[in-house]
C-alpha cells in the first residue's frame, strides 16, 4: 500500500508538471487516503461464452483522478483510441497501467481525456482466469468540484460525485461526452 501511495503521488505530480501546473496542484487534493484497492478476478470463460464479443467487463471510464492497474499476463484489457477503435493494452512484466479518470478530465478542462476501457476474453485466453489489482485514486471527500468541468457536477463534493457515478440516485456510467466516444459518435 505504501509503495502504491508513493507512486500515486509521483504520477499526480508528473501530471501536474506536464500540464504546466504547480507540482502539487493535484497531489494536495489527495492527502486523506480516499483511495481504494480492489482485487479483480475475471473467471475463465468457456469457448463461445461471455456474451456479446466475450466481454468480461463492459466499456466504462473510472470516475476518480487516476487508476493504477497491476495485471497478470492474461490479455484482455482494451482502451478506446480516437480514430482507431478498441486497442489491446499489451502486457509488460513489472509494468503498471495508468488510466485517467473522469475527474482528471474535468480538472484539466478536457486536456486529459478519461480512459475509456473494457475487458474482453481474447481468443487465446478462453479457459483462463484473469486477475488484476486496481488502485482507484480519488481526491479527498471534501474537495469541491468547482475548478472546471461539466456544469452538472460543479459544486458537488467528491463524495457526492462518487455516489452519483456509482449508482446512487440518477447515476451515469459515463461522464458527459464519454458515452458518445464509446459509441464512436
Amino acid at each position: 500500500w505504501e509503495r502504491l501511495d508513493t507512486l500515486k503521488v509521483m504520477v499526480l505530480e508528473a501530471l501536474a508538471r506536464g500540464l504546466g501546473l504547480e507540482h502539487d496542484h493535484l497531489s494536495k487534493r489527495h492527502t486523506k487516503g480516499n483511495d481504494s484497492l480492489r482485487l479483480l478476478h475475471y473467471p475463465a470463460l468457456l469457448p463461445g461464452g461471455g456474451g456479446e464479443g466475450g466481454l468480461r467487463c463492459k466499456e466504462h471510464s473510472d470516475y476518480g483522478t487516476i487508476t493504477l492497474l497491476l495485471t497478470d499476463d492474461c490479455r484482455g484489457l482494451q482502451v478506446l483510441r480516437e480514430g482507431v477503435g478498441w486497442t489491446d493494452v499489451p502486457y509488460r512484466e513489472g509494468a503498471l497501467v495508468v488510466n485517467a479518470g473522469s475527474l482528471l478530465k474535468d480538472w484539466t478542462g478536457g486536456a486529459v481525456k478519461a480512459t475509456l476501457h473494457r475487458v474482453v476474453a481474447a481468443e487465446d485466453t478462453v479457459g483462463r482466469d484473469r486477475f488484476s489489482a486496481a488502485l482507484f485514486v480519488d481526491p479527498d471527500d471534501d474537495v469541491t468540484l468547482t475548478d472546471q468541468g461539466d456544469a452538472d457536477i460543479r459544486g458537488m463534493s467528491v463524495a457526492e460525485y462518487i455516489r452519483w457515478r456509482s449508482g446512487e440516485g440518477d447515476s451515469v456510467p459515463f461522464a458527459a461526452g464519454e458515452g458518445e466516444r464509446a459509441r464512436g459518435e
